[in-house]
């Protein structure tokens, strides 16, 4: 199955909907750090880098979909125990990652600023000492 963001972008051809076309792409960012993934994060254990090809980046070209989360379903399964597989929210980011051209960047951007008002406690009104489900 592909990853979740994938499955959103397929809801949203299904309905006829657009993919957004004016942010520029977004970059993968660690969520425990907020610095930027790469290909040279380590697995769990320190040992290592992500394995296996990268998939090719994603234009929004829609003929193309299936293809690429197939690749990244792959290349997600390949780095399972690497933190940034790990995590969905570096996962997700590292996805989208991935996608980059005018046909697909704004809604790469858009998808980004909805994460982050679903993970960042205090866009949420909630203070950091929070605990919330």
């Amino acid at each position: 199955m592909p990853p979740v963001i994938m499955m959103s972008i397929e809801q949203g051809i299904a309905h006829g909907e657009e993919i957004p076309l004016n942010y520029p792409p977004a970059g993968a960012i660690n969520a425990t750090t907020d610095e930027p993934c790469t290909t040279e994060m380590v697995n769990e254990g320190g040992q290592g880098s992500l394995k296996g090809s990268p998939p090719k980046e994603f234009d929004g070209t829609r003929s193309k979909l299936e293809t690429f989360g197939d690749d990244f379903s792959i290349y997600q399964r390949i780095n399972q125990k690497n933190q940034v597989m790990k995590e969905p929210y570096s996962r997700v980011l590292m996805a989208m990652s991935f996608m980059k051209g005018p046909k697909i960047q704004d809604w790469v951007r858009a998808q980004m600023r909805a994460l982050d008002n679903k993970v960042n406690p205090q866009k949420r009104g909630l203070s950091e000492s929070d605990e919330t489900l």
